[in-house]
């Protein structure tokens, strides 16, 4: 009997042995063209790359950090580190150079690959303090032409310094292979860092592997599906849906030109499978109901007729009961003449197997894609522990996160705490042995969530730990539930839910949604000029309130959001407002804005925020805006 492949090069060999040039493994969209890799074209480029690390020093347990965009380039360098014995290390393009520095210091990394022209410039500029760097790989030229630095070398020159190499090599790469353990790192990979410094996350093989096949079993995927990798490789959800499950399943990936066209791609490309974060899903069925919102004549009586026929039957399969003849019908009918159009306009009309996972998301934004026909999955996950639990094939309870997954033993403890133990078991924070300890409690691994478990067996999650409050009443309740639950809102982009052992009620900070509250508004012959005008219009205040209004009604009393301002700017993750998965970092966003809080509990009216403005010159101004605080 054939032992079963333990690492993601094994399984690499596996599909190269088993397909060769007769599949598709990816594909890469350049110029408009959708360039086509066969799995011999994936396995020779691993196995040079492999080749050529080697060659310029590369030896087991070295680190090599990968920042780009997704593209074919960075499965290959992950894999030619993972055969060599190396870890690879994701960074995120959107990282400031004094991040980049964190994780390359943090990690020490000998090798870098970087993107393009951007990402070589971040490396380059802290390049003096970073000794470890042996070379600097570039995959895109563009701009980079007549750099001369030594440290630098193009993706192309490593790989054929591998072919070279393999000549003289004593062992054949099949070898090299066969040697890679199960029980070995393949990749570290960082948290998000919402309550501190990122901690580097470390699996084995085996738990990727194990967590990604029990998923499969329940959820199958095949040779013929499309996937398109679109979430940042340096999540580790992208590495399990994306890297980790073509390996397993032998899917094609495919690599959209650019993020900016993205959209056209995936209608293009039409996936079977796809993996957003929580906060893409919500976008999405923000927009799609803001247009609904604002349509006319025959597109606005087709939304209100076939709506509730999307509601009528969601509501029969998350009770998992079979439709009524009449009720197929009317759903055939209202897809034919309404959601199709809304699933080809965002690539959905194909997908089998939707996914989101990472963070909360509210159970009505599960509710409505199920309702357009887009079977969306909650995944419960963390970096330490892949793949708690999923919703099967068949619709669950939309606010839970699925029945436990058969390789995990779940529980929760006295004090709320979900806790696991099973086959996808953490090994710990690189270089953090403190914070490693903290992740265990008599064998079983702390998630830091609260949660309970219903009586079908079903998971749900109630929030962070981090996350929940005491009013003043004594009354503990989570943030996160009210934030999740708000951001349904076409017009609401994000918001952060404010409370504490010293207040009697609820507070909200806003963000509107810039381009839906703009559309809203343009229709109405509301005039503005920028985000913070436009944030600041009484008209805008009172659609926000009726949209906090809606959730009042479904809370209990104590619980309803007395007061509420809308902010005056984005969030931003370069501001160290959210986290590069676009997270928010509560913490720090309760210090920022400690004073509006203070003005929203001394029952003020309104609060001049002042914000300091550096021009292209180097001289700083001072920008001054008048928020209002509206009572509910």
């Amino acid at each position: 009997m054939k032992k079963e492949s333990d690492t993601f090069p094994k399984l690499l060999l596996e599909k190269y042995q088993k397909y060769g040039n007769k599949k598709v493994a990816m594909r890469h969209k350049k110029f408009g063209i959708w360039n086509k890799y066969t799995w011999t074209d994936y396995y020779e480029n691993v196995k040079y790359l492999c080749f050529g690390l080697m060659k310029m020093g590369l030896k087991y347990n070295d680190k090599v950090s990968i920042i780009g965009d997704n593209d074919p380039r960075w499965y290959w360098t992950e894999l030619a580190t993972q055969a060599a014995g190396g870890i690879a290390v994701g960074i995120f393009t959107d990282c400031t150079v004094s991040e980049v520095k964190f994780y390359l210091s943090h990690s020490e990394s000998k090798f870098v690959f970087a993107h393009d022209q951007e990402q070589v410039d971040k490396v380059l500029e802290i390049l003096a303090g970073l000794p470890n760097i042996v070379k600097l790989i570039y995959w895109d030229i563009k701009g980079l032409w007549f750099y001369s630095e030594p440290v630098l070398a193009n993706i192309d020159e490593v790989i054929e310094i591998g072919r070279r190499y393999e000549k003289e090599y004593p062992t054949s790469f099949e070898k090299i292979i066969e040697n890679t353990n199960g029980e070995d790192i393949p990749f570290i990979l960082y948290t998000s860092g919402t309550t501190g410094l990122p901690k580097g996350s470390m699996l084995s093989y085996n738990s990727y592997i194990t967590a990604v096949n029990s998923v499969n079993k329940i959820n199958p995927m095949d040779e013929k599906d499309n996937y398109v990798s679109f979430i940042p490789p340096a999540w580790s959800v992208e590495q399990a849906t994306g890297f980790v499950a073509q390996l397993v399943a032998g899917t094609i990936v495919n690599f959209p030109e650019k993020p900016e066209t993205v959209r056209k791609d995936l209608k293009e490309i039409l996936p079977q499978i796809i993996t957003y974060s929580p906060r893409l899903w919500e976008a999405i069925c923000s927009e799609i109901q803001a247009k609904m919102n604002d349509v006319k004549g025959l597109k606005k009586l087709a939304h209100r007729i076939f709506l509730p026929i999307g509601r009528r039957k969601e509501q029969f399969i998350s009770n998992k009961k079979d439709l009524p003849l009449f009720l197929k019908l009317l759903s055939y009918i209202a897809d034919f003449l309404l959601f199709k159009g809304i699933k080809d306009e965002f690539g959905l009309s194909r997908v089998k197997l939707a996914y989101t996972g990472g963070a909360l998301i509210s159970p009505d934004v599960l509710k409505y894609f199920s309702t357009i026909g887009v079977n969306l999955k909650n995944v419960y996950w963390l970096s330490e522990f892949p793949f708690i639990s999923v919703h099967r094939n068949k619709g669950e309870k939309s606010g839970t996160c699925g029945p436990p997954l058969p390789h995990w033993d779940v529980k929760i403890g006295d004090d709320g705490m979900i806790l696991v133990k099973g086959g996808a078991f953490f090994k710990g924070y690189y270089k953090n042995p403190d914070e490693t300890a903290k992740m265990f409690r008599d064998g079983w691994g702390i998630t830091g969530d609260i949660g309970s478990i219903d009586e079908d067996g079903h998971l749900i999650v109630f929030g962070r730990l981090s996350d929940f409050r005491e009013l003043k009443n004594g009354r503990t309740f989570s943030l996160d539930y009210l934030e999740t639950r708000l951001r349904f809102s076409p017009y609401i982009r994000d918001c952060i839910a404010v409370a504490g052992r010293e207040r009697d009620y609820v507070s909200l900070m806003v963000n509107i949604d810039y381009q839906n509250v703009g559309n809203w508004a343009n229709k109405r012959h509301i005039g503005y000029t920028t985000f913070s005008d436009l944030s600041q219009k009484s008209q805008v205040y009172d659609l926000l309130q009726k949209e906090i209004e809606y959730l009042n009604n479904n809370l209990p009393d104590w619980l309803r959001i007395r007061k509420f301002v809308l902010l005056h700017k984005q969030l931003d993750p370069d501001e160290a407002e959210l986290t590069r998965t676009r997270k928010l970092r509560r913490e720090f966003l309760e210090n920022r804005y400690a004073d509006i809080i203070d003005a929203i509990y001394k029952d003020e009216n309104e609060f001049m925020m002042e914000t300091e403005i550096i021009y292209q010159d180097g001289t700083k101004g001072l920008s001054k805006t008048k928020l209002r605080i509206k009572d509910i």
